[in-house]
C-alpha cells in the first residue's frame, strides 16, 4: 500500500469493527484477485481460520477495481476488502487482525508481550516494502510487459473516470497521483535495484530471527507467518526464486518449504498463480477492457 493511499483514506482502528451479535452463519464476502499480494494474505488467513467466504473477483487487468461502484465500497481502489455484515473492513493488515479477532479457530496473534513486539515489527516490515515495485519491476517475460503497460494506460482512464463521476473525483485524484508514482517507481531501472538489493537485506534479517525461533513471532505460525509467505512467495512468481534457496541463508529455504507445506499454500496462493489462471484473467481483463 502507498503512503499516499495511507495518508488520504487512513484506516479506522480495529476496534471500530465489531461481529459482536451477528449471525455465526452469516455471509462474509471477499472482494479480491486471485494474483494480488494483498489479497493472498487475507486467503490465508480465511484458510487457517477456515472460514466460510463467498468470492467476488475484482479483475485488475480489466481495471474492475476503478469501478465507481467498487470505489465507493472501498475509496482506495484497491483489493481485497472485507464485507462481513454491516461491517466493511479494507487494508490487508486490517482484515486479517479482524478476521483473527472475530472469528472462531486457532489464534493467529501471539499473547506474550515479546512474541507480540516482534510479530509487530515484522508486520511492519512487510507493509513498508515496496511490493509493487519489486512485482512490476520484476515480472517477466509477455506477463511482465502487459501488467507494466497497463499501469501506463490507467492514468487516462482514471482521469476519464474522474470527469464522469464528480462525487468520487477526490478519491480519483489521490488514485491519479498513487498511479502516477507507480508508473515512475517501475520504469525506473535504479529504484527496481534498490527494491531488489532491499528484498535481499530483509532476507537476511529473516535468516537471522529464525534462528531464534521456530515461526517468525515465536513457536506458533501467525498472521506475521502468512504475510511472509506471500514475500517470498512473491519473490518465485517474478522469477527471483534463486534468493530462496541461497545456500547463504539456509533457515530461509527451511522455512520457505515449511510454509509452502501448508494446505493453505496450495489452496490460497498456489492455485492462483499457476500460468494458465494468471492468463487466463489476463486475456479477460484484456477482452473486457475494450
Amino acid at each position: 500500500m502507498s503512503k499516499l493511499l495511507l495518508e488520504k483514506f487512513p484506516v479506522p482502528e480495529l476496534r471500530h469493527w465489531s461481529a459482536e451479535g451477528l449471525d455465526p452463519g452469516r455471509e462474509v464476502v471477499l472482494y479480491h484477485f486471485g494474483p494480488s499480494a494483498c489479497s493472498q494474505k487475507v486467503r490465508l488467513a480465511l484458510h487457517e481460520k477456515s472460514v466460510a467466504w463467498t468470492e467476488r473477483l475484482i479483475n485488475l487487468v480489466a481495471e474492475e477495481n476503478l469501478a465507481p461502484d467498487y470505489m465507493r465500497i472501498n475509496p482506495r481502489g484497491v483489493v481485497p476488502t472485507l464485507v462481513d455484515g454491516p461491517n466493511t473492513v479494507f487494508d490487508s493488515r486490517t482484515i486479517m487482525l479482524y478476521i483473527d479477532r472475530n472469528f472462531p479457530g486457532p489464534t493467529l496473534v501471539p499473547d506474550g508481550l515479546e512474541d507480540r513486539q516482534v510479530f509487530d515489527e515484522w508486520m511492519a516490515r512487510q507493509d513498508e516494502f515496496p511490493i509493487r515495485t519489486l512485482t512490476y519491476g520484476n515480472a517477466p517475460g509477455p506477463m511482465g510487459r502487459v501488467m507494466r503497460g497497463k499501469v501506463a494506460k490507467r492514468v487516462g482512464l482514471i482521469e476519464r473516470l474522474q470527469h464522469e463521476n464528480p462525487d468520487l473525483a477526490d478519491a480519483y485524484a489521490v488514485k491519479r497521483a498513487d498511479t502516477e508514482g507507480w508508473l515512475e517507481a517501475q520504469s525506473n531501472a535504479q529504484t527496481v535495484k534498490d527494491v531488489n538489493a532491499q528484498i535481499e537485506r530483509q532476507l537476511e534479517a529473516l535468516e537471522t530471527r529464525l534462528a531464534e525461533a521456530r515461526w517468525i513471532a515465536g513457536d506458533e505460525y501467525s498472521l506475521v507467518d502468512a504475510a511472509w509467505t506471500v514475500m517470498l512467495g512473491r519473490l518465485a512468481f517474478v522469477g527471483l526464486g534463486g534468493l530462496l534457496a541461497s545456500p547463504s541463508r539456509p533457515r530461509v529455504t527451511d522455512y520457505y518449504a515449511r510454509v509452502r507445506g501448508r494446505p493453505s499454500f496450495a489452496a490460497q496462493v498456489t492455485r492462483y498463480q499457476r500460468k494458465p489462471y494468471v492468463l487466463g484473467q489476463v486475456i479477460r481483463g484484456k477482452f473486457r477492457a475494450r
